[in-house]
């Protein structure tokens, strides 16, 4: 999922959690399985993804990789600097 479309701004994480709930609740086969995979792309546009994230990876059933604009980007946002040079990032 793409999460930088200018259709999804405004995203919450509680908006994510209530998609992603909504998936596996279609086809539960797939986490009990073992075999959901989630892509969520540029996630730094969702306030809060981190708790998400870290929850959906304690909770099992998934395979969650990730992807960020810029790891620096977001360290100096959240310190008030200026973005560097674009990065991705990739969590399992």
């Amino acid at each position: 999922m793409t999460l930088e479309d200018e259709r999804l701004a405004g995203l919450s994480v509680a908006d994510v959690r209530w998609m992603i709930e909504e998936h596996a609740r279609h086809f539960p086969g797939l986490r009990e399985a073992g075999g959901m995979t989630l892509y969520l792309d540029e996630v730094q546009t969702v306030p809060g993804w981190e708790g998400l994230a870290r929850r959906l990876m304690d909770t099992g059933g998934f395979e969650l990789f990730v992807t960020v604009q810029s790891w620096p980007e977001i360290r100096l946002a959240r310190e008030g600097g200026k973005p560097e040079a674009e990065q991705a990032a990739l969590f399992e």
